[in-house]
């Protein structure tokens, strides 16, 4: 373990110099954050609790391989490399895009009001129904109910209060279904990943509003304790669900430190694992995707009733595993920095997040320019929160997260397209930093 110590130290610097690189940028709302957040929660944490003595995914168990000390110090040295070279894209974004002088051609549309109650009540209805008959169960009979189409349609219900939000404010019409509808998503433990978005959606258009810079201080300690009690939402929910209220409270004490975890929730909640032991298996398959793994984008839209063997967003993984190591049984996630090293090699661990820290900070240098209140901010604030599944998960996330189930955020910029409604042209040389 002393090579990892030494390894960890870099970490340290690598992520203390990103912070101080980054401060004068640094908010809620800043793309640099969410990375921040990403790299501290699956890397560095982590790696300390393996190197003072945690357990190690497949551990202990024969006909495993366990992953070893050299694998988890690749994965950091490759983490440590994607972290600086986004934040380098970060810092260079806004030069790159903006070295020649910007003239006034940015061009957005201000959320109309009568837009937005026009899609409310049209569309909440519509997603609502399918929240109801996914929940009760009475649709179950139908194909596009109980399909992934179903699903999105009634994770359709939150976007649309999110929009109401931006527009209209904290109102209690607002406030209050969001209030009695995410819990129930919490407790769904395929949903959580939902419930956390909504959550943080919810948070960034209220600074947003607010024109803070970070969240009131008394939201943090709400933020930690949500943070903690993730990994065993599933486990919650599912005791809640089995009417095992004493499970429920025994899994809350755990994921707060008042009770000793699990070994499930110990290997579930190291996400660094299944990232280093995803290298490994990567160079054994002994090919590069060059891009490939985001083809099922295209074929997204289609029902899998009607293609039940349509490229999935997990075929790269199921085709990286092996007997000892079965991600493709477990449902593995190998972080969006194994997915770029899959697909372009070491190249891809330089350029992917280079390449990302310029968009990103482009992208918010657009969300700081001009008028307040344009559909592109909310769209922007969509893809930031998407972020954190997209590290997670892969790039492909912030399509499926990010658009397709904030969808009517689209259709409100399609509408305000259509109709010229709140068109407005502003100076991207004018941003608010």
């Amino acid at each position: 373990m002393g090579s990892l110590f030494v390894w960890l130290a870099i970490d340290a610097l690598s992520l203390g110099g990103s912070i101080l690189w980054l401060r004068r940028r640094l908010s809620f709302l800043h793309p640099a954050f969410y990375y921040l957040f990403f790299h501290l929660y699956v890397i560095t944490i982590p790696a300390w609790q393996v190197y003072l003595g945690g357990s190690v995914m497949y551990e202990g168990m024969s006909g495993y391989m366990a992953i070893r000390p050299d694998e988890f110090a690749r994965a950091i040295a490759y983490a440590d490399l994607a972290l600086v070279m986004f934040s380098i894209g970060t810092l260079l974004g806004p030069r790159i895009a903006f070295a020649w002088k910007a003239r006034p051609r940015g061009t957005g549309y201000v959320l109309s009001g009568r837009l937005t109650v026009l899609l409310l009540a049209i569309l909440l209805p519509f997603s609502l129904y399918f929240f109801a008959a996914r929940r009760s169960g009475l649709g179950a009979g139908s194909l596009l109910v109980a399909s992934g189409y179903g699903t999105t349609f009634a994770l359709w219900l939150f976007a649309c209060l999110i929009v109401g939000l931006f527009r209209f404010g904290f109102r209690w019409f607002l406030v209050a279904p969001l209030a009695i509808l995410l819990p129930i998503v919490g407790l769904q433990g395929y949903l959580r990943f939902s419930f956390v978005l909504t959550l943080l959606f919810v948070a960034s258009v209220y600074v947003y509003r607010t024109r803070r810079r970070w969240p009131p201080v008394w939201a943090w300690p709400v933020a930690i304790a949500i943070v903690l009690l993730f990994p065993q939402m599933k486990y919650i929910g599912k005791a809640v669900q089995e009417d095992d209220l004493s499970g429920a409270a025994r899994r809350v004490e755990q994921a707060l430190f008042l009770a000793p975890p699990d070994t499930e929730l110990i290997i579930e909640k190291q996400m660094l694992d299944p990232y280093a032991g995803a290298l490994t298996l990567a160079d054994g398959l002994g090919k590069r995707y060059f891009g490939r793994t985001y083809l099922p984008l295209l074929t997204f839209p289609i029902p899998r009733f009607l293609w039940p063997h349509k490229p999935g967003f997990g075929d790269h993984v199921i085709a990286m595993a092996t007997r000892s190591r079965p991600y493709d049984r477990e449902g593995r996630t190998i972080t969006y920095i194994a997915e770029a090293y899959l697909n372009f090699g070491i190249a891809g661990v330089i350029l992917v997040p280079l390449v990302f820290g310029v968009v990103l900070s482009r992208a918010y240098r657009i969300f700081r320019s001009g008028p307040p209140g344009r559909v592109g901010q909310l769209f922007y604030l969509s893809i930031m929160v998407s972020l954190i599944q997209a590290y997670r998960d892969g790039l492909n996330s912030i399509v499926v997260f990010g658009i397709i189930h904030m969808f009517p955020i689209v259709i409100a910029w399609a509408l305000h397209v259509m109709t010229q409604r709140g068109k407005c042209k502003f100076s991207l040389a004018q941003a608010r930093q």
